[in-house]
């Protein structure tokens, strides 16, 4: 199995519990990356039926820390926030090429303004190239997710004033027929998947404290399962939490559920039912 770029030394003495307090949005994405590193995915036997071996992990946020540290620089800075948006993990033309969560490139330099060259990493598969910020190939869910939010602030800047986007965990993963894998694909009992897991929690929770969001949104039910056990945690220990609301997942994938008008009037109407108004 490959990590891509190659894992360095893992962190010694970081604990999960220490990702909980970290205040800085780039400290905290570099140790969380710095954690995930350590971990030990076995090649065979990891992935569920209709999978074949896992043989590559990308780390986008070390070969494309030069735009998501921009990004979280000019967008990220810690503060509370109308509400923080929570995915899943990468896909190969989104966060995988810009280190962004959700980051189309195209949206990423036009919109958000950040054009900061990415580093194309050792030990890739062919066919699932790192390009960078010009890659062509437009992000699906990112173009619907940063759609919507451009349709009520044209400036980038306004919107990321009132909101931040992460990513539960930032590894993107491929089988040996270079299958996009999610953490859903992980067979139970897999240790390393379940350390992930824990990691990824921790640094959720440093995110929630560090953006003090009045709501966070699941975009997806896998996001919103993280996002509820942040929240319970957080209750337990601090007395409150933000509002939970899920919304429905912007890959095509869910395109028959959002009927003719699309995904931004479908989402927008579920935010509303919960409670969350925008702008």
């Amino acid at each position: 199995m490959t990590f891509v770029p190659p894992a360095g030394r893992a962190s010694t003495g970081l604990t999960a519990e220490s990702l909980t307090h970290v205040r800085d949005p780039i400290r905290l994405t570099r140790l969380l990356d710095q954690a995930l590193c350590g971990l030990d995915f076995p090649e065979q036997g990891s992935l569920r039926k209709g999978f074949d071996d896992l043989t590559h992990i990308y780390r986008p946020q070390a070969y494309a820390s030069a735009p998501l540290e921009a990004w979280l620089s000019r967008h990220g800075q810690p503060g509370m926030r109308k509400a923080l948006f929570l995915g899943m993990n990468p896909g190969p033309w989104g966060m995988g090429q810009t280190g962004i969560p959700f980051g189309d490139p195209e949206l990423v330099r036009t919109w958000m303004g950040i054009d900061s060259p990415v580093v194309v990493p050792e030990g890739m598969r062919g066919d699932r190239p790192v390009i960078g910020l010009h890659a062509t190939r437009r992000e699906s869910s990112g173009q619907n997710l940063y759609g919507w939010a451009r349709g009520l602030f044209p400036d980038a800047d306004a919107f990321f004033r009132t909101a931040c986007v992460v990513n539960f965990c930032p590894l993107l993963f491929f089988d040996a027929n270079g299958r996009n894998v999610i953490p859903t694909d992980f067979r139970k009992g897999v240790s390393a998947a379940e350390a992930m897991t824990a990691w990824c929690d921790a640094a959720l929770l440093g995110w929630l404290r560090m953006m003090a969001p009045e709501w966070v949104v699941g975009v997806g039910l896998y996001a919103a399962g993280r996002l509820s056990v942040a929240c319970a945690t957080l209750r337990d220990l601090e007395g409150q939490a933000p509002r939970l609301v899920a919304i429905i997942h912007p890959s095509p994938q869910t395109r028959g559920h959002w009927g003719p008008t699309g995904w931004a009037p479908y989402v927008t109407r579920q935010m509303a039912e919960a409670g969350l108004i925008w702008p």
